[in-house]
């Protein structure tokens, strides 16, 4: 470049610079890799505390933090925000939560999620509670698919107990975005356990889970990660030609 200055006068130099190619460093679309070894840590004797310890991420440009999130009715909701491969909240005495955690790194890539984890929070109701507090146990049994003919991804499973019973399973679905585990549907308690999800690119696999709830809102432990293929289906019957 100083050598280009020294022999051409101002307005050649300018131009000469225009046709110079520009090389732009491609944006980093790589995500950290998957939280592992989750584990439970001391609260510090704090009562309604849930704190969370895991390996690190790896990354390319650098792991920036993580995130927890809880499970609740309504889905799984971020509760924590960490540099640290540790994190804590606060949430009700003695009751349960089922977490993950997420790693993001500067150019914002989200990593896919850990393995899901239930703690007890630190201490108990006070005062003892009067209502139901016993969660359903945890979905099992998977099978797939339970209707071949069925086009997306399709399973079945064993109900779940309760001492009340159980009103609702809520399914969720590892997101393939970074969004961690998404809502994927709820299927109503006492019928047939079966769900299955249309608009899935045929002969992938997805990773679900399913949380079992009953009237009083008690969740139960989520069910091991099952992974179920999309599949092509029978196809839809054209309507028969009218006269």
């Amino acid at each position: 470049m100083q050598f280009l200055r020294a022999i051409l006068p101002a307005v050649a130099f300018a131009a000469a610079l225009a046709v110079i190619p520009v090389v732009h460093a491609a944006a980093d679309t790589t995500p950290p890799s998957r939280p592992t070894g989750l584990t439970g840590c001391p609260t510090g004797g704090t009562w309604g505390r849930v704190a969370v310890c895991w390996d690190a991420s790896t990354d390319d440009s650098g792991v920036t933090g993580y995130e927890i999130h809880r499970l609740e009715v309504s889905g799984f909701v971020r509760a924590a925000s960490t540099t640290r491969t540790a994190g804590v909240f606060s949430g009700e005495p003695g009751r349960l939560y089922t977490v993950y955690v997420v790693a993001k790194d500067i150019s914002g890539n989200v990593s896919a999620p850990s393995a899901m984890i239930t703690l007890r929070a630190s201490g108990r109701p006070w005062p003892p509670p009067t209502t139901d507090v016993t969660p359903p146990s945890a979905p099992t049994g998977f099978t797939e698919p339970c209707l071949w003919d069925f086009p997306g991804t399709a399973f079945c499973w064993r109900p779940s107990t309760d001492d009340v019973g159980v009103t609702a399973y809520d399914v969720y679905r590892e997101s393939t975005t970074g969004q961690g585990f998404v809502k994927a549907g709820t299927v109503q308690g006492g019928g047939f356990t079966f769900f299955g999800e249309q608009g899935m690119v045929t002969g992938m696999r997805y990773i679900y889970v399913v949380v079992a709830r009953d009237a009083a809102g008690n969740l139960s432990r989520p069910s091991e990660p099952f992974s179920v293929p999309a599949r092509v289906g029978l196809p839809v019957p054209s309507p028969s030609p009218t006269a």
